[in-house]
């Protein structure tokens, strides 16, 4: 399975790492999520390797992308050459 990471900076410092099937789309991904949040929705975020973290979307702060990893029996490896990108962040497709 392909992983793309995610870190997520928190108002008060705190940089808080998501993860999600790299072909993962539709309303569960983390963008999908941030964006149709109001500030009181609570996220939560995390997985059996790093625990949970939980958060309300008025304390994030930025969202930006982080490596892309295969995972392969339990055990995570950084991929040499990153798979090509299916979908576009959000920021790359708004106009200055």
């Amino acid at each position: 399975m392909i992983i793309q990471e995610y870190i997520i900076s928190l108002s008060n410092g705190e940089k808080v790492i998501a993860s999600e099937p790299f072909d993962l789309e539709g309303p569960k991904t983390v963008l999908n999520r941030f964006q149709k949040a109001t500030p009181a929705t609570m996220f939560s975020v995390g997985d059996a390797l790093n625990g949970f973290c939980y958060f309300k979307a008025k304390d994030i702060v930025s969202i930006r992308t982080g490596d892309v990893k295969e995972v392969r029996d339990g055990v995570w490896k950084q991929l040499s050459e990153p798979p090509v990108p299916k979908r576009e962040s959000r920021q790359s497709s708004e106009k200055p």
